[in-house]
């Protein structure tokens, strides 16, 4: 467990939660892609910031349109611990 904290704390994930599989109920099966057995599941709270954005400009837009959007932050989050998780 402190490979995962270690891991999640590096990306700026403080909060997190192992759930056993066996316990989850499947609402949608066809989005589940592997043929190999899932032990268990990860929840984790995915930080949304927007800190550092400049306003150099006078548009009325909130900052949390100013920063990338979340699915692809989500996704190079992804890209990054996923094989991290494998070697655990």
């Amino acid at each position: 467990m402190e490979h995962l904290k270690a891991l999640f704390e590096n990306e700026g994930i403080t909060e997190f939660a192992v759930i056993d599989f066996q316990k989850l109920s499947i609402i949608n099966q066809r989005l589940i892609k592997t043929e190999e057995k899932i032990q268990s599941a990860i929840v984790m709270l995915i930080p949304y910031r927007h800190n550092g954005v400049e306003l150099v400009d006078n548009y009325n837009v909130g900052l949390f349109a100013r920063c990338m959007d979340y699915h692809l932050y989500a996704s190079t989050l992804f890209e990054r611990i996923i094989p991290q998780l494998k070697e655990i």
